[in-house]
């Protein structure tokens, strides 16, 4: 007779803990990458037109549900 292969609380544990680095791991790269992004405009001294075109885009995609690139 064949042993059927169980899920033990262990095997579930260990599955939600590498899941949740993995977000964690993914959520860091993402501030990381928010970061870079805000020096980046801040360097070129361009808040008030980022601000303008994130605005704009913000418009099309209420109006269109859609952003057109």
């Amino acid at each position: 007779m064949k042993k059927k292969n169980t899920v033990t609380k262990h095997d579930i544990r260990r599955a939600v803990s590498d899941n949740l680095s993995g977000l964690n791991y993914t959520m860091q790269r993402l501030s990381n990458l928010e970061n870079i992004l805000n020096f980046y405009i801040e360097m070129k001294k361009d808040e008030k037109k980022f601000t303008k075109f994130l605005d704009k885009k913000a418009e099309e995609f209420k109006k269109n549900g859609t952003s057109k690139s």
